[in-house]
């Protein structure tokens, strides 16, 4: 089982044949965020909701890929947040 996080609900492969979704994807809060931030966080969502459906699918090497690419996201968030 795998977590994105504290709190984050713990995932499990789905079974052959199992149509399996995830936790719903929110859309983020566009009046609350900078506009150098705004392609950085659809983004996000968009890599995170492929990351949980990957994990779901059983998918180990493709999620391990997204995680790699959050990560790059996230650095580059922080960067501009300097």
């Amino acid at each position: 089982m795998t977590s994105s996080g504290p709190g984050a609900p713990e995932l499990e492969p789905a079974g052959q044949g199992t149509a399996a979704s995830g936790p719903p994807v929110t859309e983020p809060d566009l009046g609350r965020l900078e506009l150098g931030k705004l392609d950085l966080c659809v983004e996000l969502a968009a890599a995170g909701a492929e990351l949980r459906h990957h994990l779901l699918c059983g998918d180990r090497d493709v999620a391990d890929l997204l995680g790699a690419w959050i990560d790059t996201l996230l650095d580059e968030w922080n960067r501009r947040r300097d």
